[in-house]
């Protein structure tokens, strides 16, 4: 079901077809002579996971605040989204891209993609879009289309470090460091947890691949324990790229959706991973790369409305 918040602030309920996502739509009547009518107009609000035919379930998370640090003045508000339940494998990432694996651990069966860059994970996004008729999120050179970008780059670039993100669009984008924050924390207001599904009394090697269990490789997406909202992943196996140019210490004060600051070197990565000791996968510990930078530690995950 859905609510509809109309012109009129009228509520409507209404039934939803299967993986509808939140959007402005029209809500019509249809009488029995076939006339159509508005009855509103307005933005639709839709609860719940929805299933990608090319990536699996996209997990459901509410809105929420949170304490983003040891500040607790500091906190951030995010709009409801859906994450990827996995970090994106490597079949998925050659059959979206159609470009080759690039990941080192081949070998491991339906494993993380690896050896990413943060322009790779761009391409990813907006071809998955485009393949499930949604509007891509990401604008570089005036086009959303990946093959008018040309090659992904393997030095800086500053034409693809300029791309704008549509954030009405329908499609999928990396999730920004708050949302990503939010989603690791499991919906709870606990920056401070020291993996992401910990509940204080559970073990870490139960949930997490790491330096300590990992054997140096990652391993199979899905093969711990989730956490409270049933995402895999979020600590260890791989770090994950964000959307946020990374600067080293957050803005003060409250903020509300978050997108980074406007320019920098280094892109966000969040989540720790097969490579890295247990203080680098809990929830808070912040990283980045050079958005140009492949590193076999470093692969994505991505999110949609």
């Amino acid at each position: 079901m859905g609510k509809v918040d109309a012109e009129a602030n009228v509520p409507y309920s209404v039934a939803i077809p299967p993986n509808l996502i939140s959007g402005l739509y029209d809500l019509v009547a249809v009488d029995d002579a076939g006339n159509v009518s508005t009855i509103a107009d307005g933005w639709l609000t839709i609860d719940g996971d929805f299933s990608s035919p090319n990536i699996g379930l996209m997990k459901y998370i509410p809105a929420g605040q949170f304490q983003r640090d040891a500040n607790p003045a500091n906190t951030s508000t995010v709009s409801a989204f859906r994450i990827s339940q996995y970090e994106i494998t490597q079949k998925q990432f050659v059959s979206l891209t159609e470009l080759s694996n690039p990941s080192s651990f081949k070998n491991v069966v339906n494993g993380p993609v690896e050896k990413t860059n943060w322009y790779h994970a761009l391409v990813f996004c907006n071809k998955l879009s485009m393949s499930e008729g949604l509007i891509p999120a990401y604008t570089i050179n005036s086009s959303t289309n990946p093959k008018d970008w040309k090659n992904v780059p393997t030095n800086s670039n500053g034409t693809w470090d300029a791309v704008t993100c549509n954030w009405s669009a329908t499609g999928y984008r990396l999730p920004t460091e708050a949302e990503w924050q939010w989603a690791a924390m499991g919906g709870a207001s606990d920056y401070n947890k020291p993996f992401a599904g910990s509940t204080g009394d559970n073990l870490i090697g139960d949930y997490v691949w790491y330096l300590t269990n990992s054997g140096n490789t990652t391993h199979s997406v899905g093969s711990k324990l989730p956490n409270e909202l049933n995402i895999y992943d979020m600590s260890g196996n791989v770090c994950e790229w964000c959307w946020d140019w990374y600067v080293a210490s957050y803005p003060s004060g409250a903020l509300v959706n978050p997108t980074g600051a406007d320019s920098g070197a280094n892109r966000v990565i969040r989540g720790g991973s097969w490579d890295v000791g247990a203080s680098s996968v809990a929830v808070a510990f912040r990283n980045s790369n050079l958005p140009y930078n492949r590193r076999n530690s470093i692969g994505f995950r991505i999110v949609r409305p």
